[in-house]
């Protein structure tokens, strides 16, 4: 567990006790609450720490993903290389006077004929024995259209609703 994850943990169950002996005298004021947690708990500023914390791994997220990006693009190039070189040992090969092997101190390199490959000029014209048949995707469930027919008052067999519950929901100023 992380420092900021800990010490929210500990601030948010000293709040609890806290609230816990003065919520006779809240009611409904969730002004007067916070005003009482900010003076009595450590618990605002662990909650700073703990959405800090968040913003720090989306940093790193967003660092990783770009990172990523641009080793996709190396990689991608290196490919390239590698071909563009392939092609070269094989042109020299050739030019050499049809040289079939090459046996070199770490490795040996062959150059073998290949069976001419068909080049696909229009698929719709190929007829269906050369196609493999595939099997239709799963359906999937529509999520949403569920939640709206039972939100609605619908009763849907082999589900129902839950009970809600809360989110996070963060605005940066």
């Amino acid at each position: 567990m992380s420092n900021a994850a800990h010490e929210l943990y500990k601030e948010s169950r000293k709040a609890a006790t806290f609230v816990d002996g003065i919520k006779h005298l809240l009611g409904e004021d969730d002004d007067l609450l916070h005003d009482m947690l900010e003076g009595e708990t450590d618990l605002m500023t662990a909650l700073q720490k703990a959405a800090d914390a968040i913003d720090e791994e989306n940093v790193l997220i967003d660092g990783m993903d770009k990172r990523i990006g641009e080793m996709q693009e190396r990689k991608r190039l290196a490919k390239a290389r590698v071909q563009h070189i392939k092609t070269l040992i094989e042109q020299a090969l050739v030019m050499a006077g049809d040289m079939k092997t090459v046996r070199l101190p770490n490795m040996t390199i062959t150059l073998r004929d290949r069976k001419p490959a068909p080049v696909i000029e229009r698929e719709s014209d190929i007829p269906s024995r050369f196609w493999i048949p595939q099997p239709p995707p799963d359906p999937k469930l529509d999520k949403k259209a569920l939640a709206e027919a039972m939100n609605g008052g619908a009763e849907v067999p082999g589900c129902h609703l839950d009970n809600g519950g809360v989110t996070l929901a963060f605005r940066r100023k």
